[in-house]
């Protein structure tokens, strides 16, 4: 699962250079040819929460809301764990939230067994890779419970009060009873940092 330590440690080392840049410490020589070597890909990991602007569905600073809909069952996604790139306003800068969850779901919504569904994600990109995973049971602990099963879907584009997004269709299981869905999805930053930006989130529902 992509998740912080992906990143790797030549990001967090470029992060310590451009702090010692900014606090007008001198570089030594490795470190000045770090990063020249790493200019144009430069990555800040911030710990810090980033803030963001634009609009809700269309921006690419944050990963995008999701929200299921199943006749007349709605679910808005819970997000988890994400790793997102925003650029900061310098040139070639930009800077990377990773944010590492526990998996978890919501409250349980009803829905109809053996319905239609669709998980809406509201950006315009497509993603390069979308995966949706589903469990009957959790543990006590509320994680879920054996390695969940795949789900088949197909991804349409649609435009939604002006907004290109995309549905991820695929239909409910028939056996009634608690459902946990889990959605992975991938994207390349459209800002130009040339870093993937990926995204989980969980729904949860009771099929009748």
């Amino acid at each position: 699962m992509p998740v912080a330590s992906r990143i790797g440690v030549g990001v967090r080392r470029s992060a310590i250079i451009a702090s010692r840049e900014y606090s007008g410490a001198p570089l030594s020589d490795l470190e000045r040819e770090e990063k020249d070597g790493r200019r144009a890909t430069l990555t800040l990991l911030m710990g810090l929460l980033l803030s963001f602007s634009g609009s809700a569905h269309a921006h690419d600073h944050e990963p995008p809301k999701t929200r299921l809909v199943s006749a007349t069952t709605t679910q808005r996604g819970q997000l988890g764990t994400y790793c997102w790139t925003r650029a900061t306003g310098e040139p070639g800068l930009f800077g990377t939230q990773c944010v590492d969850t526990t998996q978890d779901f919501p409250r349980a919504r009803p829905a109809w067994s053996g319905r239609k569904a669709r998980v809406r994600l509201y950006k315009a990109q497509i993603p390069k890779q979308l995966r949706i995973h589903r469990w009957r049971e959790v543990e006590r602990n509320g994680t879920p419970r054996g390695p969940g099963q795949s789900v088949s879907h197909e991804l349409v584009k649609r435009t939604v009060d002006g907004d290109v997004i995309y549905d991820a269709v695929f239909r409910l299981p028939h056996r009634k009873g608690h459902l946990y869905l889990e959605i992975f999805g991938k994207w390349d930053d459209v800002e130009g940092s040339a870093n993937d930006q990926d995204a989980v989130w969980t729904f949860h529902l009771t099929l009748e």
